[in-house]
């Protein structure tokens, strides 16, 4: 299965991104750390720190991460700015991107940014 290689966005350089990763099917999110998908129930405050992808900013406000290995599915990778010291269940949204794997195929969907500042 190929998974795309990275999540990537253009943004104003200087900010802190972050994308959350979850699967259509159950609506499960990303834990990093325990690289599996978790029960939406454990998602608080507390858990978004655990689950989020912090994307780099390689200059000229394009921010990127590698995109985690996961199996065939549905999923939807959302990314939004940081507020404060760190990632929040409040973070603005910036935009968030379907992908639709089957197999080899990967389609992306058109992506909506919606600037929240």
């Amino acid at each position: 299965m190929a998974n795309p290689a990275y999540i990537t966005i253009v943004y104003p350089a200087g900010f802190t991104l972050y994308a959350i990763l979850r699967r259509d099917s159950d609506g499960y999110i990303y834990d990093v750390g325990d690289a599996a998908f978790e029960a939406i129930g454990t998602w608080n405050d507390a858990r978004v720190d655990e689950c989020d992808i912090a994307l780099a900013d390689k200059s000229g406000g394009f921010y990127t991460a590698t995109f985690p290995t996961i199996s065939t599915g549905n999923y939807v990778v959302i990314v939004f700015l940081q507020a404060g010291g760190s990632p929040d269940t409040t973070d603005a949204i910036l935009g968030s991107q379907h992908i639709d794997e089957k197999g080899k195929t990967i389609t992306h969907e058109t992506t909506t940014i919606i600037r929240n500042e």
